[in-house]
């Protein structure tokens, strides 16, 4: 009805301007981190390959723990979201996205995170990124001039979720090239390395890791 209306006011000529204060909030943006291993075979020719993995494929025992956490803190991640916005967008709306965001996670165990293999030559990049960021940024319109960049601030890693998602996503990167699948094939970890992140790092040591490795990318 309101579409039908507009058109009539604007073949009038007439210009339909509406407050939309909220257009450009709520962007979500993926954080994409790397690996780097060396390899004792030649790849060539060969597909990357994907895997997706949920919520308990990512944290095993640790699962029910992050579930509490999360839910505990889903009202202040509303209100986070709410008060970087100035105020502009709902809270009680930011609530039930974040609900919704949050029974997807831990209740359907939907992937929270791919990762991508790239075999080559003498090594194998592992890519990997979160897909259900809680964090959420803006990108708003700067001027009329379609050549100015619009102010994109995709708040990354504004909510704790999202760096835990990212270093649990790394440590299962490290897990699954260690594997008895890849055992033979890998050979040793170029990137981060033992040194930079030992096999008994602390979340804080990955946690410098990540944000130091990260490429974003939006969606």
């Amino acid at each position: 009805m309101w579409l039908t209306r507009y058109s009539i006011l604007e073949q009038h000529g007439i210009d339909v301007k509406v407050d939309l204060p909220f257009v450009g909030e709520n962007l979500q943006d993926q954080t994409t981190g790397a690996g780097a291993y060396s390899s004792n075979t030649n790849f060539s020719g060969t597909a990357d390959y994907v895997g997706y993995f949920n919520v308990a494929d990512i944290f095993g025992n640790g699962t029910y723990d992050l579930n509490c956490t999360v839910r505990d803190s889903l009202l202040q991640y509303a209100t986070s979201v709410v008060e970087a916005s100035g105020g502009i967008i709902d809270q009680k709306v930011m609530e039930k996205l974040f609900m919704i965001h949050y029974d997807l996670i831990f209740k359907d165990q939907i992937p929270i995170s791919e990762i991508l293999i790239s075999p080559g030559e003498d090594q194998m990049a592992f890519s990997y990124w979160g897909l259900l960021p809680f964090s959420r940024g803006s990108v708003h319109i700067q001027s009329n001039d379609s050549t100015i960049p619009a102010a994109i601030n995709p708040n990354y890693f504004q909510l704790d979720y999202d760096l835990k998602q990212q270093i649990g996503t790394a440590k299962a990167v490290r897990k699954l090239a260690g594997s008895e699948a890849l055992c033979d094939i890998v050979t040793g970890e170029l990137s981060p390395g033992l040194q930079s992140v030992p096999l008994n790092a602390s979340d804080e040591v990955w946690a410098k890791a990540v944000k130091e490795g990260c490429e974003y990318y939006a969606i």
